[in-house]
């Protein structure tokens, strides 16, 4: 086996005999020239610098300037290597942007304290050869150290960061303005995960909903909607989901408090930069208050069209030049056009040539009322139809501007004699040309003709319901069959509320108007039914009760004093308040007048108000003070115009809240003085503590005024390698999980030194909960800090020198032996004649040279594991891992005819390790096991999983360890018997356990004297 140079070294350092040292080293050399290699391996690592696109140079300390740098240069800077502009010194140094030179000299001072395998790292701009700023990425660690260990040479790496720079400046300013859109927006927006959870929602979300944020944040946004609107809901998130460009549609909400909010929801599907969804956004605007509006004016408009469609005559509208304005249904179908022909359309062109003359005298005559006028108008059909006509003034604010026509069909009685001809005792014209449904029921209750009213109430023809008893088609048959009975009895009934249903199992409600209708000879042949669709009557009757209902509620639950007063300030009407009493009980205020219950200083200023709230129609406020029950009160009195002559004043006692806000203003003046005067610094800041506000005890140890700091956050004077530390506790403390930290931490001053100080923070929170202000006190503890940090650093350098010189003490003693060994075979080497005494001195040379090749190889892996402990993690099968080391020592496995036992587990554990070392460990392990076990002994290798953990177990049955030596078996070099006549270095086990210790795991050993030792090695185990 070859020895490296390190190897070598340490034999060196080691041996006792250097004489013989060398010869062994010159040995091993002739024996194991591998100049080739070492070649080919030069050859490797010049091609990767070519070939990589980072720039690599070393520089180095004393001739202060670089000894190397590669091509890669040119790709950063523009430059050819014999163009750079410097001949010596730092290349990128020079090059670096004069603002960043500094950091760049700081950085660099750092390296002389770190140890080998540390590195740093900063960011600096450089000029390219363009003229244009490159930002690059530096690191730079020791390359080479002298004797006695001062830094001598820098290797350094540079990588071209300006595209991912100007990413993040872009990144930053998009999410500044994101964020000033987010919460300034006078809409809600959620933000909702692809699980339908909300991510995030802004201030006017909360107030919206009446939610928190913290109640929001993880919501189900589905729980928000109406439950009768989440189907609709349902169809909406799957077409946004789908990547459906949806329009913006209106969605009802649940209010916390379970009221009602009408909203316009606008979704959208947020992707990334390779297209994948992350989330749904959702801007939804409250338009509850529209609503409301649309629906009364809905709810007039409604009750006034109902009433005129239903009226049994003609209502014309028209303006001053005759022109119609407005005709219901009834006229329209009195005349036979349809609405959107008549309206626009003048009066007269209805009319035939001699009632347009009669009707145009008549209104140039401006006559404004007129009662029974009979015109005869022109059908559509071209069939003259006689009908009287009533003609009522429509004014608005006092002027003429139209007139009200009322027109019923008189034909029938202008054709008396055609109408006495008919064969029934009843207008069968006038029963289908009646929107209510008309009925005729014969003595023993079967209905005997209808109308086609009837019809469409009911969903039956005429056929179908001829012949059938009337009160079956009533939701109350008896209730209907006894209301046409007593017709007979009583001769009519009038408004008897029955419910009819449909065919299709919808049920009106209707009023039942019935009379008897007899022959020629005065008989009673039957009734005459009239029935009146109710229902929409009944519902607007039913909203308008909850209305009252509502408003009444609301009006009961302001616990504000509400006064409606007129112009001049008369009150009209009173609300008392709930928590103080009115100036006069409310039975005796009313019809008096300001004047004469408030003093006379304020009745100017408070009538004032009242006439603006008048002239403006904007709310006026009045705050004024009056000696009640023995004290000064404050009250608080907002106006708002509710007609053109009257206020509503909304009065409410603030007393308690002035003199909260007098205490309160007392307190800062306090704390103004204790925060200006205290020896110790104070900052506050917001609560994400930007906008510091400093005293100037702390302006003093930063070196800066007050207002560069107002403009300043903790980050950017707080060490960088303290952050770490301080930014979970800072998120507990916003998340209410401690009520205050405390830390040791650095502050940056404005020339850019550091000092440690003690800083104490807590947050101010709001009412609700919510940060609102960041407090922190900071003792300056620089030069007790250093003094201590000296004395540790003195501490740490005793025990440093204490463990290596009782590692060396160990190691000189283990290669002490083998030495001596070679020594003596190779001086009796050649002085033995005889060929078969030679080759047992070489054996002996060659199985020491072995034995040293071993110990310096677990030497240099305890040092590699002391120095860089980087894992190279992945997923692995820990019963491959173990069967592996069963295979790698199956030479001594079979000298020893060891019976080797399995129970592996099925699953096989997986744990994230890494293989390489792991191996080792579980190796050093089972060797120990092979090498104390005596010769056709059982070993046995078992896995299997703990709760959270998986553990690789070896058991023996070998020789055991002692009670008292098993705290020492994982110290370097312990070996239990004190003549080390045992194979081995003592290293094995303290290599394994460092290993695994670098895993997160442990070892447990359970062993009991001449019966067998366990050792379990425990690992996390991979969460799926």
């Amino acid at each position: 086996m070859t020895l490296t140079p390190d190897q070598q070294q340490i034999i060196l350092e080691c041996s006792r005999d250097s004489a013989a040292a060398h010869k062994l080293a010159a040995l091993f050399d002739a024996v194991s020239r591998q100049s080739d290699e070492n070649q080919q391996r030069e050859r490797f690592i010049n091609h990767i610098l070519a070939t990589t696109p980072i720039v690599v140079y070393i520089y180095d300390l004393q001739a202060k300037r670089n000894i190397y740098i590669n091509q890669q240069v040119r790709n950063i800077m523009g430059y050819q290597l014999e163009d750079l502009p410097v001949t010596d010194g730092s290349i990128l140094q020079a090059l670096a942007h004069e603002e960043d030179r500094d950091e760049v000299s700081r950085q660099r001072e750092q390296l002389t304290h770190l140890a080998d395998g540390q590195a740093i790292e900063f960011d600096y701009r450089i000029r390219h050869m363009d003229g244009s700023w490159r930002w690059v990425h530096a690191q730079e660690s020791i390359f080479a150290r002298s004797a006695d260990g001062t830094p001598l040479q820098v290797l350094g790496v540079a990588l071209d960061v300006t595209r991912r720079r100007e990413a993040e400046d872009t990144l930053r300013l998009n999410e500044h303005r994101f964020r000033a859109l987010f919460e300034n927006t006078t809409d809600a927006i959620f933000m909702i995960g692809l699980d339908r959870q909300i991510l995030a929602a802004n201030q006017c979300a909360v107030t919206l909903l009446g939610y928190s944020l913290e109640e929001l944040i993880g919501l189900d946004a589905t729980r928000l909607t109406d439950p009768g609107e989440r189907h609709e809901a349902e169809r909406f998130w799957t077409a946004v989901m789908a990547g459906d460009s949806l329009p913006v549609y209106e969605r009802t909400f649940i209010h916390r408090s379970g009221k009602r909010i009408f909203a316009e929801v606008n979704l959208a599907l947020v992707r990334d930069a390779d297209g994948r969804p992350m989330h749904v956004q959702s801007v939804v605007r409250d338009i509850t208050a529209r609503k409301r509006a649309e629906d009364a004016l809905r709810e007039s408009e409604s009750y006034f069209r109902t009433i005129i469609n239903t009226v049994q005559e003609g209502v014309w509208i028209i303006d001053d030049r005759l022109k119609t304005l407005y005709v219901n249904e009834f006229l329209a179908d009195m005349l036979g056009y349809s609405r959107q022909v008549m309206v626009d359309s003048p009066l007269l062109a209805f009319l035939d040539d001699e009632s347009r003359v009669t009707v145009a005298k008549l209104f140039r005559r401006r006559v404004r009322n007129v009662r029974h006028l009979d015109v005869r108008f022109i059908r559509a059909d071209g069939a003259p139809l006689w009908a009287m006509m009533s003609v009522t003034a429509l004014y608005d604010a006092g002027r003429p501007f139209g007139s009200l026509v009322m027109v019923t069909d008189i034909t029938n009685r202008k054709q008396a004699e055609a109408a006495l001809r008919m064969a029934n005792a009843y207008n069968r014209g006038l029963i289908e040309a009646s929107l209510d449904p008309l009925i005729t029921i014969s003595t023993d209750g079967l209905i005997t003709d209808v109308n086609v009213a009837t019809e469409r109430i009911t969903g039956c023809s005429r056929q179908t319901l001829k012949n059938t008893d009337f009160a079956s088609y009533f939701t109350q048959p008896e209730q209907a069959r006894d209301a046409y009975q007593r017709v007979f009895e009583e001769g009519n009934v009038k408004d008897c509320e029955l419910a009819i249903r449909h065919r299709d199992g919808r049920v009106r409600s209707v009023l039942f108007n019935a009379a008897v209708y007899r022959n020629e000879d005065e008989h009673i042949v039957g009734v005459v039914a009239a029935v009146r669709d109710i229902s929409d009557r009944k519902r607007m009757e039913e909203t308008l009760r909850q209305t009252i209902a509502h408003n009444q509620a609301l009006l009961n639950a302001v616990p504000d004093m509400i006064v409606r007063m007129a112009r001049g300030g008369r009150y009209l009407d009173i609300k008392p308040a709930a928590d103080f009493p009115p100036m006069r009980p409310p039975d005796e205020l009313l019809h008096l007048t300001t004047a004469d219950v408030m003093p006379p200083a304020l009745v100017p200023s408070f009538l004032a108000r009242i006439e603006a709230a008048l002239q403006t129609g904007k709310m006026q406020f009045a705050e004024y003070t009056l000696h009640e029950r023995g004290d000064d009160r404050v009250y608080e009195s907002r106006m708002v115009r509710c007609s053109d002559d009257e206020v509503i004043s909304i009065v409410r006692d603030i007393t308690d809240r002035k003199r909260a806000e007098e205490s309160l203003r007392e307190n800062e003046e306090r704390f103004r003085a204790i925060f200006e005067s205290a020896a110790v610094g104070i900052a506050i800041s917001d609560a994400n503590g930007d906008r510091l506000g400093v005293n100037p005890a702390l302006q003093k140890m930063l070196g800066y005024d007050f207002d560069e700091l107002y403009r300043m956050s903790f980050l950017q004077i707080t060490h960088p390698d303290d952050l770490p530390r301080e930014l979970p506790l800072i998120e507990e403390l916003r998340a209410g999980q401690r009520g205050s930290y405390q830390l040791e931490k650095r502050y940056r001053r404005k020339d850019g030194s550091y000092f440690w100080a003690r800083a104490s923070s807590s947050l101010i929170r709001q009412k609700t909960g919510e940060p609102r202000y960041g407090l922190v006190t900071v003792e300056d503890i620089h030069e007790s800090r250093l003094a201590a940090q000296k004395e540790l650093e003195l501490a740490a350098e005793r025990e440093r020198v204490r463990i290596l010189a009782n590692f060396i003490q160990d190691a000189a003693h283990e290669f002490r032996t083998p030495l001596s060994i070679i020594n003596t075979s190779a001086y009796l080497l050649g002085r033995v004649p005889d060929a078969d005494t030679q080759t047992a001195h070489l054996s002996k040379i060659s199985l020491q040279v072995k034995n040293i090749t071993a110990l310096v190889d677990n030497l240099l892996t305890l040092s590699r594991l002391d120095t860089d402990p980087t894992l190279r993690l992945r997923l692995l099968n820990l019963n491959d891992i173990l069967s592996a080391a069963e295979v790698a020592l199956g030479v001594p496995i079979g000298e020893k005819r060891h019976e080797m036992r399995h129970a592996l587990a099925d699953p096989p554990p997986l744990v994230e390790a890494d293989a390489e070392k792991l191996h080792a460990a579980l190796m050093n392990i089972l060797y120990n096991a092979v090498r104390f076990t005596p010769a056709g002994g059982t070993i046995t290798l078992r896995t299997y999983r703990s709760g959270a953990e998986v553990v690789a177990e070896v058991q023996d049955n070998g020789i055991g360890i002692k009670s008292e030596s098993l705290k020492l078996i994982f110290n370097r070099f312990y070996r239990e018997d004190v003549a080390h006549s045992t194979p081995g270095f003592g290293l094995g086990l303290p290599i394994a356990r460092k290993i695994v210790e670098y895993h997160r795991g442990r070892i447990e050993v359970e062993s009991t004297p001449q019966q067998g030792s366990t050792f379990r090695v425990v690992l996390p185990a991979h969460q799926e």
